[in-house]
């Protein structure tokens, strides 16, 4: 089928693209959960450790689905091991299965008795939360999907495109979205040719970006992917949220969150602590992590920012971010999640409001502060708010919108209350209720006493009232309220008369008017307010002072412990943008407050920009580095300064010129502001004056309209300035309005705001309260005003100092995935492309993660990079000492293999990409693990020591008391012991009372003091900040004078430019009037004429220019990035080349002397072997005769002991012995026996030699197989990453084959070369294995071997020389013993052996049966599949048949049909007869009568008779279709019978043929496990008959040993019996006597 080709001309427009058919998203992969099956045990108490939780959570539709949660009682803190997730629970399991019983359908009560009834172990089934798949061993490739997917559904056509190779693939970017491609060729002129679900077409470039691997899908950051474009960042972004994955890294300090709810369970929070970022998946408590892991390292002040737009979860975020530092942080209890919880609760009540993005829509900016002591613990918090929208309070009540305060206390508050003020209550009053309860509630926690609460509640109250009191519509000085009651409900309330609250609200006759007040603005004009605006100014004040009291109330509670920190981490949460929410603008126009919140949007848009671009290019400058980083080619620079650009001329003298600078619009809207006719016309005609020639703005569709294109100019929003002059001219009650609630008659209110005012208050909330306002002093000392849009600059100008101040800025941006609209219209989407494609270009996300991934983001001192990672140098040299920081950096760095491009040596500091200081933080933990053990043994050495100790100096404490108390019983009896006892304890009173007497002086002098110096100390902090407030007048009123010097400086130049110019123009006119002059009005007529028309066809090629500029940059964009990529892939593959190189350049030379070395080796190792062999012998040789020795010394022995016993009967009977031959016996029996001892001693020593040699030789042995282990690992590793880096080089060759040919034959040539030097290597490290590990030691092991032996020898000869030794007897009939004990084990070993025979022959029979079974069965199968394949034949030729005769029946049933309609016909026409025949009769009767034509009767007889037989023809033919139609029917009914027949057949046949496949799988199974079985049995078997033949020669050794040893006892008796009858011979009854007493004391001895 041949491939259509579409040509796109237009890059922008995708009209064909809509149209063709499945052009969609592409497919979502299925991910796996991970469900494991876990057998947990009871501990001594009793249980399981775990704790079931059941809820309901809702799925996709909204419905709720009861589930139960088991999470463990403990759990470790960080990343879960291999071991926790295999054999352990992880916080957030969900239970599916108790041993194999389903939970889905028991309760609670059966859930409770099942778990009881459950022995010593428990087998519990459970699937991992999804916020834990990153961490969760899964292999998704054996997985099948079915019942197993998170919320992605199992689509099959995922791999539709998995034949495209990675090269090629590409995405086409459309309306909805973008669609993978195959890149086919690149036209020229900017065109490509793509084919897309089987489609040719040719494209422009902008059209199409570059897919990254299929293997990137889901990567965790965005910077490390290949390609890194807007469409590849979507979809990562969309298949991670359609994994549950809601979180993705966007460089080291950013992270994108899509995230709108909060983590299901709160126990994960031990899952991050003390990681590093490497370790853990993207989530919110990672960013939290890694800002509290640098504050710890750095101990330096940390920032988080969350962005993004309203509705996207910033202020969920924002408490997440607390609880995590909360839990993690907070072990001192000095601050706890629940009051920072309460604390926010009460900020989101205030300043929190339902909008159309948002239910919770925050409308002000707040930075929370969290302040960490030196060990980085959680001591305190500090709250600051900026920005309220204050006019949101003045809305009416029954409007939805208003704060979420106001509702709680008119719904929830209590009936009276809502009736007071005529409202009815809706269907939300038992949330209201609850929330009401709940804020109250939180007072209590956060400690405000009764009268605060009561201070907040009036006020509150009083606002309510003044809002339904109302005012008349004219002046305000001539305004009065309607509704009087409520007005005076709220005079009461505040504390104030009624004139007094009158002259507030309508006339600003404050009581604490003075000389000193602000000069209004509005006063120095000439128009007047109105009263209800006048009351609404007066309102929104009254609430911004109410807030603000609030806040102060909360840091008191705050801030209890924050005495000893040090360092801070600061959140800032700000009003999300209202900018591309698709939602129709022109309908709905935004106001002022929405411009202000964008505007501020933009300001940290700016922020970020400069952060991510232009403080780096300038850090790269200033380290003289080069970098190759890309710039953006807008900024929100340009649509700020659009908006809050100021005016530098304005004490310029010429009014021409200062009215033509270009200024922002909210100056022009200040300055409209002060004029007295200003109307919002006016502004809106001023704004184009000035503004015109910016492409961001341009006029609305309606009236006192504008559009603003926000950004980065992809979203337009239209603005409405109706009301925008007035809503300019606020008037300045703030600091007035405090100083007259300061001085209410209610003392609550006026404590309450009493410490604003008061001198004693807290320096920081002074500072907090300063940074709030902008109040001037000119030089005359008059306080002056700021503009309306000053006072809201000078407010983000902090902000942004405060955030610029932190060295660690961390950024947060929340994405939301629906719309508003989406939302309501399409709640089953996934996620919106467009939208969240506009939220990406808002803020440059896709340009940052470009420019991280090109530059450096990490940079690290040369002194801490040393400090830290000097440790992975593996030689310390004597000269580095000597070497400077840089120097050894740049060592440790190429000593790693770090490549190149990875890094730059600045002049202060190493610059580093992330992924490098990640694999350095891993080596480094790694090197660090070994030292970190051994400084663990040394502390557990040190504890044990001390437990000693104490344990001792215990025990002596014991025996003290012990003896004290033995002391104390003997005395205690004792009189004057009693005496003692009681006279005592007055002394220590008597003496007790008097130095308390004189410490209780000392303290009330101290105190008097201290209070001297309290009170000294609040009037210097007081005088202080009133110097600082003077100071900083005085800063600011010297900084304007020097702006005034410089404009002044500035004009003049200007001056005399524009008289230069001036004098210049009068010369030009004077010679245009004499050329005019002589010119006619109509030629001039028809010159303008020609003149416009050339300005119109020069605008619209300027037009056409201006597109075809953009489309050209857009191309270069592409082209430009898509290089960067290609430069970047060419970077990696030349480092690696360059490396594969270094490491292969002298690979021959260390071959051959490798090879040369290890023939030197293997020649003496061989050596070596021969000299062990024959050491070996000899000592086995030595052993056996120093056996035999022994049994012959035993057999002595034994006669000694006979002979003893004969000469002991011969003393008994010769008692009378001589003392001579006594003496003499003694004499040789004592020698006799010092040379036995000696003997047995030198014996003992041989053997302790002996088992020594003994044991040096299995040493030596274990430590040559370990080594030869560990070589063989070291081997494989190598090996493995040698294949790691030839595949990845393959790989990323065949990408680059047309540009870097040249690279790939020097690769392919290097592959080879790695291969025969592989072989090679492989071919050394065998021979030389076991040469290297027992070169050394065997020599010197042989030496003393050699040594001992020679030794042995000596001894052994000198033995025999002496005399025969005794106990060598004694040994030889052990070792006998031995043996016989040795042979019967051994025959027992053969009997074992003849047994397992016997059972392996059993097995061999079982398994022939087996196999004659299977083939049985494969004879039945493939009998069983004949027949199946016959049946299906039947049943295909059955098919036929039955296809024809149903088309048969469709035939007979047309031509029944058409015969139903003949005999319709056919009766029609009968009908018609018989009324004819009616007729004819009728006719024939008159005619019968009345006349007597025979003829004509005949006539009708006749034709009477044709009729009936027609009739009666037809009724046969009706009669006979009839029965052929009965019959077909017949016909079909057996057809279909035997249709039904022969599909229970098929399904009989399929039902068998499975159970026989069942059957064969099975018995496969058993014949596999026979067959391990056999092999297990051959190879016991083997090693039985290798024992066996063992066991045989030492059996015979043995024997020989006892023949000989048999042998030489024979010897040794007729030895011994020689010697003594030669000495019975010569001796007689008196040295019998001495022999016998000799012989005593010698067995005493023994």
């Amino acid at each position: 089928m041949a491939d259509a080709v579409v040509a796109i001309s237009s890059p922008s427009s995708f009209y064909a693209l809509k149209n063709l058919p499945k052009l969609s998203l592409p497919a979502l992969a299925p991910v796996q959960v991970n469900i494991r099956t876990v057998t947990l045990y009871r501990n001594i108490s009793g249980d399981f450790d775990f704790i079931v939780r059941r809820t309901q959570i809702p799925d996709k539709q909204g419905k709720l689905h009861a589930v139960a949660f088991v999470e463990p009682v403990k759990f470790r803190d960080g990343p879960p091991r291999p071991n926790d997730i295999r054999y352990g629970l992880l916080p957030g399991d969900q239970l599916l299965r108790i041993n194999g019983t389903s939970i889905d359908v028991l309760s609670r009560n059966d859930l409770s008795t099942l778990m009881e009834r459950c022995g010593p172990s428990v087998e519990l089934t459970v699937r991992a939360a999804p916020e834990l798949a990153e961490l969760c061993e899964r292999n998704e490739l054996d997985r099948s999907v079915i019942g197993d997917s998170l919320v992605l559904p199992a689509t099959p056509k995922y791999q539709a495109n998995a034949d495209t190779p990675e090269e090629e693939r590409c995405w086409l970017i459309h309306k909805n979205g973008f669609t993978l491609a195959r890149l086919l060729e690149t036209l020229p002129d900017g065109r490509m040719r793509i084919k897309v679900m089987d489609l040719e077409m040719d494209v422009d470039v902008t059209d199409v970006d570059k897919a990254n691997p299929s293997s990137l899908d889901r990567v965790k950051d965005l910077i490390s992917l290949r390609y890194i474009n807007e469409t590849s960042v979507l979809h990562v972004l969309r298949q991670r949220y359609g994994s549950n994955l809601f979180y993705t890294y966007l460089g080291p300090r950013n992270m994108i969150c899509l995230a709108t709810e909060s983590p299901k369970t709160a126990t994960t929070v031990s899952l991050f602590k003390g990681c590093r970022r490497q370790q853990i998946p993207p989530h919110i408590y990672s960013s939290a992590q890694q800002a509290y892991r640098a504050l710890q390292m750095s101990g330096r002040n940390q920032c988080i920012v969350l962005s993004g737009t309203s509705g996207s979860g910033k202020t969920m975020q924002l408490r997440n971010i607390c609880r995590y530092f909360c839990e993690v942080a907070g072990w001192t209890k000095a601050l706890s999640y629940d009051t920072i919880s309460s604390a926010l609760f009460v900020l989101e009540s205030f300043g929190n409001c339902k909008t159309k993005s948002s239910e919770n829509s925050t409308r002000f900016l707040i930075m929370f502060s969290l302040s960490f002591d030196t060990v980085a613990s959680l001591r305190s918090a500090s709250i600051q708010t900026f920005l309220l929208e204050k006019t949101r309070v003045g809305r009416c009540i029954t409007d939805g919108r208003v704060f979420h305060v106001i509702r709680y206390f008119l719904e929830g508050a209590a009936s009276e209350i809502l009736a007071a003020f005529k409202q009815k209550s809706d269907g939300s009053f038992v949330d209201s209720r609850k929330n009401w309860l709940k804020l109250l509630d939180s007072f209590t926690e956060l400690g405000f006493t009764e009268k605060e609460k009561a201070a907040i509640i009036s006020v509150l109250s009083a606002i309510l009232h003044l809002m339904c009191a109302e005012a008349t519509q004219s002046d305000a000085p001539r305004s009065q309220f309607i509704h009087m009651q409520h007005a005076q409900q709220a005079a009461s309330l505040l504390g104030l008369e009624m004139e007094q609250l009158t002259s507030a609200v309508f006339r600003k006759n404050l009581s604490q008017t003075t000389s000193n007040n602000p000069v209004s603005r509005f006063s120095l004009s000439t128009r007047n307010q109105t009263g209800q605006e006048a009351l609404n100014r007066f309102i929104a004040c009254l609430y911004n002072e109410l807030f603000d009291g609030i806040v102060r109330l909360l840091n008191r509670r705050l801030g209890e412990g924050g005495s000893a920190s040090s360092s801070t981490i600061t959140i800032v949460d700000y009003p999300g943008s209202e900018f591309g929410s698709f939602s129709p603008d022109s309908v709905h126009p935004r106001g002022l407050n929405d411009l202000l919140y964008n505007y501020v949007n933009e300001r940290f848009a700016e922020l970020y920009h400069d952060i991510c671009f232009n403080e780096p290019l300038e850090m790269y400058k200033r380290e003289q580095v080069e970098a190759d980083v890309e710039q953006t080619q807008s900024s929100p620079h340009e649509i700020c300064r659009l908006i809050d650009q100021r005016q530098q001329l304005a004490n310029c003298v010429d009014i021409e010129l200062r009215s033509t600078e270009k200024r922002g619009l909210m100056c022009i809207l200040d300055e409209e502001a002060l004029f007295p006719a200003a109307t919002d016309d006016s502004f809106l005609e001023r704004i184009f004056v000035h503004l015109a020639d910016s492409h961001l703005i341009r006029r609305g569709t309606n009236p006192l309209t504008f559009v603003l294109r926000h950004g980065l100019g992809s979203s337009s929003v239209t603005y409405n300035v109706q009301g925008w002059v007035k809503a300019a001219q606020s008037d300045y009650t703030d600091s007035s309005l405090t100083s007259l609630l300061c001085t209410s008659n209610n003392l609550t209110v006026a404590t309450m705001f009493s410490s604003i005012v008061s001198p004693m208050a807290d320096n920081k909330t002074l500072k907090m309260r300063k940074a709030t306002q902008t109040i001037k002093l000119d030089a005359a000392g008059m306080r002056v005003i700021s503009g309306f849009f000053a006072d809201f600059c000078f407010q983000l100008d902090y902000i942004a100092s405060c955030i610029k101040r932190t060295t660690g800025l961390h950024f947060v941006h929340c994405i939301r995935p629906l719309s508003a609209v989406d939302m309501h219209m399409r709640p089953d989407e996934l996620l919106n492309i467009q939208y969240v494609r506009n939220q990406l270009r808002c803020f440059s996300l896709v340009n940052s993660a470009r420019a991280a991934s090109q530059g450096f983001p990490e940079q690290i001192p040369y002194k801490y990079f040393r400090c830290r990672f000097q440790c992975l140098l593996k030689e310390q040299n004597i000269s580095s000492e000597y070497m400077d920081d840089r120097a050894i950096s740049g060592k440790i760095l190429e000593e790693l293999g770090a490549f190149s491009h990875r890094y730059r040596l600045g002049l202060s500091q190493v610059l580093l990409r992330s992924d490098l200081l990640d694999e350095l933080e891993e080596r480094r933990e790694f090197c660090l693990s070994g030292l970190i053990e051994h400084f663990q043994q040394i502390c557990r050495k040190y504890l044990a020591v001390k437990w000693l100790a104490k344990r001792r100096v215990q025990e002596i404490a014991i025996r003290c008391i012990q003896r004290n108390g033995r002391a104390y019983g003997k005395v205690r009896e004792w009189p004057w012991w009693r005496l003692y006892i009681r006279v005592s304890p007055l002394l220590a009173a008597t003496r007790s009372d008097r130095e308390n007497r004189e410490w209780e002086q000392k303290l009330d002098e101290k105190e008097n003091k201290i209070q001297e110096l309290r009170i000294a100390k609040n009037r210097l902090e007081a005088r202080i900040v009133e110097l600082e407030q003077m100071l900083a007048v005085e800063r600011g009123n010297a900084q304007s004078m020097n702006d005034a010097l410089e404009r002044e400086v500035e004009h003049r130049l200007q001056t005399e430019k524009q008289v230069l110019v001036l004098q210049q123009r009068f010369h030009d006119s004077k010679e245009d009037s004499r050329m005019s002059s002589s010119c006619s009005s109509h030629s001039r007529l028809d010159q303008s004429v020609y003149v416009d028309a050339k300005t119109i066809e020069l605008q619209k090629e300027v037009a056409t220019l201006k597109e075809s500029d953009s489309v050209q940059r857009l191309r270069a964009q592409k082209a430009v990035q898509q290089l960067k990529d290609v430069e970047n892939e060419l970077k990696d593959l030349r480092a690696k080349n360059d490396a594969l190189e270094k490491k292969y350049k002298n690979f021959d030379v260390d071959l051959k002397a490798m090879k040369d070395n290890s023939e030197k080796e293997r020649k003496e190792r061989i050596k070596a072997e021969h000299e062990r062999e024959e050491a070996i012998n000899n000592s086995e040789r030595r052993f056996a005769e120093l056996q035999n020795l022994k049994a012959e010394n035993g057999e002595l022995r034994q006669s000694v002991a006979k002979l003893r016993k004969e000469l002991e009967e011969l003393s008994e009977v010769k008692e009378d012995s001589t003392e001579s031959e006594f003496s003499s016996l003694h004499k040789t029996k004592h020698s006799l026996e010092m040379k036995c001892a000696e003997q047995e001693e030198e014996l003992n020593e041989l053997t302790d030699g002996m088992k020594q040699l003994e044991q040096t030789i299995t040493r030596l042995q274990m430590a040559a197989e370990r080594s030869r282990t560990e070589r063989l690992r070291d081997l494989e590793a190598k090996d493995n990453e040698i294949d790691e880096l030839r595949s990845q080089y393959q790989r990323r060759v065949r990408a680059f084959e047309e540009q870097v040919a040249d690279l790939q034959d020097t690769n392919s040539s290097l592959v080879k070369q790695n291969r025969m030097l592989e072989g090679r290597a492989r071919d050394i490290d065998n021979y030389s294995v076991s040469f290297e590990a027992s070169s050394g030691h065997y020599k010197r092991d042989l030496r003393k071997a050699l040594a001992l032996l020679r030794d042995t020898q000596r001894v052994l000869a000198r033995e025999r020389e002496n005399s025969l030794n005794q106990s060598m007897i004694c040994q030889l009939q052990e070792q006998l013993t031995d043996a016989e004990a040795a042979k019967l084990s051994a025959l027992r070993g053969r009997h074992s052996l003849e047994s397992e025979l016997t059972e392996l022959e059993a097995a061999l029979t079982a398994k022939n049966s087996a196999e004659d079974r299977a083939l049985v069965l494969f004879k039945e199968k493939s009998s069983a599949l004949a027949l199946v394949e016959e049946q299906d034949e039947q049943v295909r030729s059955l098919l036929k048949k039955y296809k024809a005769a149903v088309q048969q029946s469709a035939v007979d049933s047309i031509k029944i049909a058409d015969q139903f309609e003949q005999m319709a016909d056919m009766e029609k026409d009968k009908e018609k007869l018989r009324e004819q025949l009616n007729d004819v009769s009728s006719a024939l009767e008159y005619h019968q009568q009345h006349s007597v034509e025979k003829h004509k009767l005949l006539l009708a007889e006749q034709r009477i008779r044709d009729l009936e037989t027609k009739l009666e023809l037809e009724i046969s033919q009706k009669l006979r279709l009839e029965a052929l139609m009965v019959k077909t029917k017949d016909e079909v009914e057996s057809l279909k019978d035997q249709i039904q027949e022969l599909n229970n057949l098929r399904e009989k046949d399929l039902n068998i043929n499975r159970k026989t496949l069942k059957d064969i799988s099975i018995l496969q199974e058993q014949l596999e496990d026979l067959r391990k079985r056999e092999m297990d049995l051959v190879h016991k078997c083997k090693q039985f008959a290798l024992e066996r033949e063992k066991m045989e020669l030492e059996k015979q050794t043995l024997i020989k040993d006892l023949q000989c040893a048999e042998k030489r006892i024979d010897d040794m008796r007729k030895a011994l019996s020689k010697d003594i009858s030669d000495k019975e011979d010569a001796s007689d009854d008196e040295d019998l006597f001495s022999i016998q007493n000799g012989s005593l004391t010698g067995m005493s001895r023994l």
